[in-house]
């Protein structure tokens, strides 16, 4: 009797990651052309050729998890304090667009520098907002869906300085 009880648990466990998985797959493929895998950690080395050796640390931001985009691009997630979510890309530079987003109405853009580091801002006031940038042999996007007025204060900064990735080997 014992070991039927097992098996149902195992069986609910299984139901469990499955309906998981397939609902994150809907909520990601959702952006489009996109296909999204589920990732665990910040490692992408075996499917990507490259990882995160840092990530931005502030009390007000939370790894939510990661999966890899179109079998090139690192997408993580972040939540922010405030309960709105951020997405951080990466990807070797190889001149093709991480961002996906690009084709969304932002209504100003803006070019700045972040210690010597040139980024790209797609801005709209009343919703998502983008950053892009390249750092070393690296693509960077960072895609806020709704609007955050800490993106220019300080979010931006943190990702620019704090985030970085290395080639593997």
């Amino acid at each position: 009797m014992e070991m039927s009880y097992i098996w149902l648990l195992l069986a609910a466990l299984i139901g469990l990651c499955v309906g998981w998985f397939i609902a994150d797959f809907r909520r990601t493929s959702s952006k489009g052309n996109e296909k999204s895998v589920v990732w665990c950690g910040l490692d992408f080395i075996a499917r990507t050729g490259f990882e995160f050796v840092s990530i931005p640390n502030a009390e007000f931001l939370s790894f939510q998890g990661s999966r890899i985009i179109d079998g090139f691009i690192a997408e993580l997630e972040f939540k922010i304090s405030d309960g709105e979510t951020a997405l951080f890309r990466a990807a070797v530079n190889t001149n093709r667009d991480i961002s996906r987003k690009i084709h969304l109405p932002y209504s100003s853009t803006h070019h700045f520098s972040i210690d010597n580091v040139n980024i790209t801002l797609y801005h709209n006031h009343a919703g998502p907002q983008l950053a892009l940038w390249e750092k070393g042999k690296f693509r960077y996007s960072l895609f806020l869906p709704k609007p955050e007025p800490n993106l220019m204060n300080g979010l931006i900064q943190l990702f620019v300085r704090d985030a970085s990735c290395r080639l593997s080997g």
